[in-house]
């Protein structure tokens, strides 16, 4: 997989367009790099959809969302023995970066029954 890079200027703009081609000589490996090539733009569409909704934001992209991953579960005891995780409100900083996306922050996650979780 490589990148080609193609620039035109048109009445003294200057464009930019990024083409990703698929550069497999295994049959086999062709599909891995089919959804390799989709994951990845669906992440640089993600990434400009982001960049544009916090444009007002100081900080890149990645930065804001390293400050929005410090929000954190809480465990509950419900009715039965089982339990939920919140998550409280989020401090004014980053429930702006919520309303600036036009994202409603979620407050209860699902339960959750992999390790990853801590069970």
């Amino acid at each position: 997989m490589y990148v080609d890079k193609c620039t035109a200027n048109v009445k003294g703009k200057t464009y930019t367009r990024y083409l990703l081609r698929e550069s497999s000589r295994d049959g086999k490996k062709a599909g891995r790099t089919r959804v390799l090539v989709f994951v990845v733009m669906l992440s640089y569409l993600l990434v400009q959809k982001l960049r544009e909704c916090w444009r007002e934001v100081d900080g890149t992209v990645e930065e804001t969302l390293t400050a929005l991953g410090g929000l954190c579960g809480v465990r509950k005891s419900v009715h039965g023995g089982k339990e939920i995780s919140m998550i409280p409100r989020p401090r004014p900083e980053l429930s702006r970066l919520f309303d600036l996306a036009d994202i409603l922050p979620p407050t209860i996650l699902p339960a959750c029954r992999t390790h990853a979780c801590g069970h």
